[in-house]
């Protein structure tokens, strides 16, 4: 314990090294950016002001031409179109005021007043009584879509208004947010499926689809409930259903409900995944998917389990035991992105840095590698990467940068180091 309390304060202290570095470097960086920026405009400014210069000096030039053009000689005098009187002679003592203005007469025209008029503005209706940002916008959405049930007393969501006939629709808006889920706007399909569930909650199809987009979301609990909620109501419309339909139905909500049991994540969820799964074995015992998703549920708590007990070993300061448990859960399930960034910190207080650089840049490039696929469109019945947007994935990330910092530093790999802690300032 003594030993892993000092390597927690080298590490603090190489954290504090490295935080000041980059905020001294941040700091040259402006600073020179700055006088790069003053100087440019400062030669703007010079460049201005001698072109000011040299048009002043051309206007000059120009009127002193034509005030010696009116000292050459005698004039006849004319009266010009536009009032102007110019005198006969203008070097004589007569004609000393040499030009003389008679402003002309205009009438003027004034227009008709305009007649008095009342002008509406209607604005978009908004829940929430700050302006409508882009920056909060998805903070607000996730909110409606997580309380849409508890909000019906707002004017916003009253549904006793007036509205358009497709909008009471369950049909239509269920086809809405299908049209959503498409495009990768999950909380928008859950506001038209949460709609359509409002003007029918027997819609059991509308349950089945917003389960799906909440198990997208990261939100297994949500999505539990929904395909609980279904079940009931096919229960009840099981004699007016079709034998092959009702099994369908049944079988693809158990294994939905078992994905969500998986991403909880602890021993009583995932045996409880294991049960959904034999009760949907049961129905269909010929379906080979079916079968392979309890084989890799199966898996998937084997490895669970040896992961934990890696924990607790890690806790207890075991760190060979530690490592020799998370080996074997990463073999039993590869998949599980918790058991490699554990296993680095093994690596880490074993000073075994590289091995620690390997293993987050694997978690790392996973992330992102998951980022990039366009949409997803079969959900694994585990949940080995937390997602995108999920707060697991954000810590996942945030430990993975830090740790490799560090390793990286412990390396001399000091420019790694910076831009790792680079990009952690910047989540």
């Amino acid at each position: 314990m003594l030993r892993r309390k000092e390597s927690m304060a080298r590490r603090d202290q190489e954290i504090k090294k490295l935080h000041e570095l980059a905020r001294r470097t941040k700091v040259d960086e402006e600073r020179s950016t700055l006088r790069d920026q003053m100087s440019l405009e400062k030669m703007e400014m010079q460049r201005i002001e001698d072109q000011k210069s040299r048009e002043k000096e051309l206007v000059e030039n120009d009127l002193f031409q034509s005030l010696s053009s009116f000292r050459e000689g005698p004039r006849t005098s004319y009266k010009s179109d536009h009032g102007i009187a110019k005198s006969e002679d203008f070097s004589s003592n007569q004609g000393k005021e040499q030009l003389k203005i008679i402003e002309p007469y205009y009438e003027s025209e004034l227009p008709m007043v305009r007649s008095a008029s009342i002008v509406k503005f209607i604005h978009t209706p908004r829940f929430f009584k700050t302006p409508r940002r882009e920056s909060t916008q998805l903070r607000e959405d996730a909110f409606i879509a997580k309380n849409r049930p508890f909000l019906k007393a707002n004017k916003y969501f009253n549904t006793n208004e007036t509205s358009k006939l497709e909008e009471t629709d369950p049909v239509w808006l269920k086809q809405k947010g299908d049209n959503f889920y498409k495009v990768g706007d999950y909380l928008a399909a859950i506001n038209a499926y949460s709609l359509a569930i409002e003007k029918d909650q027997t819609f059991f199809k509308a349950y089945m689809n917003r389960s799906l987009c909440y198990l997208i979301i990261d939100e297994p609990n949500l999505c539990i409930h929904d395909c609980t909620q279904a079940l009931n109501v096919i229960h009840q419309k099981a004699r007016d259903m079709m034998k092959e339909e009702l099994e369908t139905l049944r079988t693809k909500l158990l294994a939905r409900m078992s994905s969500a049991y998986c991403k909880i994540g602890n021993l009583l969820s995932i045996n409880l995944a294991l049960a959904n799964m034999q009760e949907a074995s049961s129905i269909k015992p010929s379906c080979d998917l079916i079968a392979n998703d309890m084989k890799s549920i199966q898996r998937f708590k084997k490895a669970m389990i040896l992961k934990m007990e890696g924990d607790v070993a890690f806790g207890s300061n075991r760190l060979d035991t530690s490592l020799e448990l998370y080996n074997k859960a990463i073999s039993e399930d590869s998949s599980i992105m918790q058991a490699y960034s554990n296993r680095s910190a093994v690596y880490f207080y074993k000073s075994l840095y590289d091995d620690c650089i390997k293993d987050c840049t694997l978690v790392l490039e996973s992330l992102r590698q998951s980022c990039l696929s366009p949409k997803m469109t079969q959900i694994p019945p585990i949940g080995g990467i937390p997602p995108q947007g999920s707060q697991s994935r954000e810590a996942m990330v945030k430990i993975c940068l830090s740790r490799r910092a560090l390793s990286y530093e412990m390396t001399n790999q000091t420019k790694y180091a910076i831009r790792d802690l680079e990009m952690l300032s910047k989540l």
